[in-house]
C-alpha cells in the first residue's frame, strides 16, 4: 500500500499488463539510443542488464528480442571478473552480490582503478586495494 492505503493482492496478469509495456518502451528506447550512436543492434557480445529493475520475470527475453542479441543480467561479482580476480577477492558481503548493486560496484573499482593509475601503481590489484574497496562496500551496507 501507498500512503495510508493498506496493502492489498493484485493478480500477476494485471502487473504483466501494466509493466511490460513498460519495459518493451523503455527497451525500445535503448534500441534507439544505440542507434543514434552508430551501433545498431544486434550486439554481438549481448546484452547486460543491471540494476534492480533486472530482477523482472522475464525481461532478458524482452531485452533479447529488442536487441536481436543474448541477454542476461549482471552481477557485481560479474563486473569484477573481467579483472580475473578470485571470487569475492575484494571480500565484499553476499548482501550486495545482487544486480541492483553491480552499476555501484563497477564504479567503485573503476574508480579504484583509476585512482591507481594516476598514482601509477601497476595495474595489478593488490590486497590493499581489495580489501578497501570491501570495507568501503561493507560500510556503505550497514
Amino acid at each position: 500500500g501507498l500512503a495510508n492505503r493498506s496493502s492489498r493482492m493484485v493478480p500477476r496478469q494485471e502487473l504483466l499488463e501494466i509493466l511490460k509495456p513498460r519495459a518493451q518502451e523503455v527497451l525500445g528506447l535503448a534500441v534507439e539510443e544505440l542507434r543514434h550512436a552508430d551501433l545498431s543492434p544486434p550486439l554481438g557480445a549481448g546484452v547486460v542488464l543491471a540494476g534492480g529493475g533486472s530482477r523482472l520475470h522475464g525481461l532478458c527475453d524482452l531485452a533479447e528480442q529488442a536487441f536481436s542479441s543474448p541477454a542476461r543480467i549482471g552481477l557485481p561479482s560479474d563486473a569484477l571478473a573481467q579483472e580475473e580476480l578470485p571470487p569475492n577477492s575484494l571480500h565484499l558481503p553476499a548482501t550486495i552480490d545482487g544486480p541492483e548493486y553491480t552499476t555501484v560496484v563497477a564504479l567503485l573499482h573503476y574508480g579504484l582503478r583509476l585512482r591507481r593509475h594516476r598514482l601509477g601503481r601497476p595495474r595489478t590489484p593488490s590486497k590493499g586495494w581489495k580489501g578497501a574497496l570491501g570495507r568501503k562496500a561493507r560500510e556503505g551496507v550497514r
